[in-house]
């Protein structure tokens, strides 16, 4: 899955991790909260259903948008006063 169509509130299911030294398990899910480009590629900030907060790194980590939420705090406040 690119990294260029997923959104923040985009529900994602994790299908690979492979470079994290202590990656989120494959087929995890969680709730997309900001997306930044980097020089290397995108870096996509989840709240993780687990717990977690680590981030993606695409490429090469891989994963699936399966639905849509709201998105979760802390990024829901940043973007609310940016449309304030």
């Amino acid at each position: 899955m690119s990294a260029a169509v997923v959104r923040p509130g985009d529900r994602i299911r994790l299908t690979a991790m492979p470079d994290d030294p202590v990656p989120i398990p494959a087929g995890e899910e969680g709730v997309v909260g900001h997306v930044t480009a980097t020089p290397w590629g995108r870096q996509i900030s989840v709240a993780w259903d687990c717990g977690r907060t680590l981030s993606l790194c695409v490429p090469p980590d891989e994963f699936d948008v399966v639905g849509r939420e709201a998105v979760p705090e802390p990024w829901a406040s940043i973007y609310r006063k940016e449309e304030a």
